[in-house]
C-alpha cells in the first residue's frame, strides 16, 4: 500500500509539473523535425478568445518558439519546442511554456508561476499538437482531458470571485440610479424638464397667420 501511494504522489508531482519534462522522442532526424516544427499551428482555440495569431520564429540552437499575439499585435505567452539529437535519426522534443517578450513579460512570468495548472495545460495541448503532426492524425482532445480539467478547477475561483464583483457593481449602479429618481421626484419638476420654444424676434408676429380656406 505505501509503494502504491509513493507511486501515486509521484504521478501527481509529475502531473503539476515539479518534476521535469522529458519531451518526447520522434523517429526522424533533427534538421527534420525542426522543419516539421516550424510548419505545426498552435490550437489557438485553446488559449483564450483574445489571441489572435501565432508568430513562429527560430533561435540558432534549434529551438523554435511560437509567440501568441492579440489584435493589436500584443505578446501573451510563448510556446517553446526545444529539439536534441538522441541517436541517429531520433530527435527529442520538449515543450515549455514562457512569458513574452516586451513591457509584459514581468507581468505574464508571475501569472504563469502563480497558475502552474494552467501552464501545465497549455503544454499539454502543445506538446498533443506536435504529437498529431508528426504523426499525421487529429488532433486528440482527450490526450490533454486531465489537464483541461485540472486548469478549469484552478481557474474557477477567480471566476467566481470576477462574477460576484460584476453583481456588487451592477447592483450599486441600480441603487444610485432609483436614489437618483427619487430625488428628482422630491424635487418637482425643473424649468429643464420642459423643452425651450424659440421666441420670435422682434417684429415678427406672435402666431403663424390664419392658413386659407
Amino acid at each position: 500500500m505505501r509503494r502504491l501511494l509513493t507511486l501515486a504522489a509521484a504521478l501527481a508531482l509529475a502531473g503539476c509539473g515539479l518534476f521535469g519534462d522529458s519531451g518526447t522522442t520522434y523517429p526522424v532526424a533533427a534538421k527534420d523535425a525542426r522543419a516539421t516544427l516550424l510548419l505545426t499551428e498552435p490550437p489557438l482555440y485553446l488559449f483564450g478568445s483574445e489571441v489572435a495569431k501565432a508568430m513562429v520564429s527560430r533561435d540558432g540552437d534549434g529551438t523554435v518558439r511560437w509567440l501568441l499575439v492579440d489584435r493589436l499585435g500584443t505578446g501573451m505567452i510563448t510556446l517553446v519546442a526545444r529539439t536534441e539529437e538522441a541517436g541517429a535519426k531520433q530527435t527529442r522534443v520538449t515543450v515549455s511554456v514562457e512569458a513574452p517578450p516586451g513591457g509584459r513579460h514581468d507581468e505574464v512570468e508571475k501569472r504563469l508561476k502563480e497558475n502552474p495548472a494552467i501552464v501545465d495545460f497549455f503544454k499539454a495541448a502543445m506538446a498533443e499538437q506536435i504529437d498529431a503532426t508528426f504523426e499525421k492524425r487529429e488532433f486528440d482532445m482527450m490526450a490533454i482531458q486531465g489537464q483541461m480539467v485540472a486548469a478549469a478547477m484552478a481557474v474557477a475561483p477567480s471566476i467566481q470571485a470576477q462574477a460576484v464583483e460584476a453583481a456588487r457593481r451592477s447592483d450599486a449602479e441600480d441603487r444610485s440610479n432609483i436614489e437618483e429618481a427619487y430625488r428628482r421626484e422630491a424635487q418637482g419638476p425643473s424649468y429643464e424638464d420642459y423643452p425651450e420654444e424659440d421666441e420670435p424676434a422682434y417684429g415678427e408676429p406672435m402666431d403663424e397667420p390664419w392658413s386659407d380656406y
